[in-house]
């Protein structure tokens, strides 16, 4: 394993960033406790994430093509209100 001597950096770093450095190190530690805890949790939550993400972003690409009967009334009144330069 190398070894690299810090001291002849010659970088002085003052109390606020070494205290920043410490809580960046403490939440990673916190962070892999909770991903190590709660493996399963976290693994279907991304799942979800990724769905939901998935099928807003096809919501707001099918606007254009689906406009206005695929659509509730608060989703036509909001792109109506957005876009009024697309409505007839």
């Amino acid at each position: 394993m190398r070894t690299f001597d810090y001291s002849k950096l010659n970088c002085n770093i003052d109390n606020e960033i070494m205290g920043y450095i410490a809580k960046i190190h403490e939440f990673k530690g916190r962070q892999q406790l909770f991903i190590n805890q709660k493996k399963e949790k976290l693994e279907k939550l991304v799942e979800i994430v990724k769905i939901q993400s998935t099928e807003s972003s096809n919501k707001i690409y099918n606007y254009y093509k689906d406009y206005p009967h695929n659509m509730t009334k608060e989703e036509i009144e909001i792109f109506n209100k957005e876009y009024p330069e697309l409505i007839k």
